[in-house]
């Protein structure tokens, strides 16, 4: 059954299709993350902190508690993150387009508004978080 994966970072709720989450991993800034069974982050592999990039700089350390694995055609990032997430199915949830009035170079990644009851997350679109830098 379609799901997304409703994560909280940077203040933010956000939420990714479940078929681009490869998985949720407890993150440190001293231990090395592994992806079970899918190899470990690596240089195929680029790390993303929600803080930073949703307060304007992608790239950086390590501030969050989990890493997302959000993976879109070849390309796989580990998205950093407070909590691990909730499930939503996709039956029960309704995809808002995101503003055009809004819409810049800086939040090309985020696809829309995702309604589940009352309450509303940020939609990440996997495709274009991959091409964050």
């Amino acid at each position: 059954m379609p799901f997304f994966l409703i994560l909280r970072a940077a203040g933010f709720s956000f939420a990714l299709p479940g078929t681009a989450v490869r998985g949720v991993l407890e993150a440190t800034s001293d231990t090395s993350l592994e992806v079970g069974g899918m190899g470990s982050f690596s240089a195929d592999l680029t790390y993303l902190d929600a803080h930073r990039v949703f307060r304007g700089r992608a790239e950086g350390g390590r501030f969050a508690k989990y890493a997302a694995v959000v993976e879109s055609g070849d390309k796989r990032v580990a998205l950093g993150v407070d909590t691990p997430g909730r499930v939503a199915r996709a039956n029960e949830a309704q995809v808002l387009p995101f503003p055009g009035l809004l819409r810049g170079d800086k939040n090309r990644m985020l696809a829309g508004i995702l309604k589940v009851g009352t309450d509303l997350s940020v939609l990440l679109d996997p495709d274009r978080l991959a091409d964050v830098k």
